[in-house]
């Protein structure tokens, strides 16, 4: 996973990303990834680890995580925290923020659920000043 971030990062500096915008790009991929390794994973999928790619444009990135398990993710097994939830015990800390983590950060994400596996796909603008007043 590291190196995945590493060759992210580097190629969004390369662009001209607003280093903002890069650091949240990384966050929200980084979560993807580890959803994907953390429930994205099956006995049938052991061989064959998470996909991460992306596309850099001048305006944006688009990054696509993929998973290979046939067992399927549902939103009522792994519920979203959202992030103003009450959390008092160091319990309640771990997990469940993901996709939430990754909506506000990022300007799109498509969750594309079939029987071979999941694949999230994130987007966002490159420019800090597009998303200034979003959310």
């Amino acid at each position: 996973m590291s190196e995945v971030r590493k060759r992210l990062r580097t190629e969004l500096q390369n662009s001209g990303a607003d280093e903002t915008v890069a650091f949240e790009c990384l966050v929200a991929m980084t979560e993807a990834c580890s959803n994907a390794f953390m429930h994205g994973h099956s006995e049938a999928t052991v061989d064959r680890p998470p996909l991460a790619e992306w596309t850099i444009t001048p305006d944006a990135v688009m990054l696509i995580i993929r998973d290979f398990s046939s067992h399927g993710w549902d939103a009522t097994s792994y519920p979203s925290v959202p992030f103003d939830a009450e959390m008092t015990g160091a319990e309640d800390r771990v997990g469940g923020l993901g996709l939430t983590l990754m909506s506000e950060l990022m300007d799109e994400v498509d969750i594309d659920r079939g029987p071979y596996g999941t694949t999230v796909t994130l987007t966002r603008s490159l420019r800090a000043e597009a998303r200034s007043g979003a959310k």
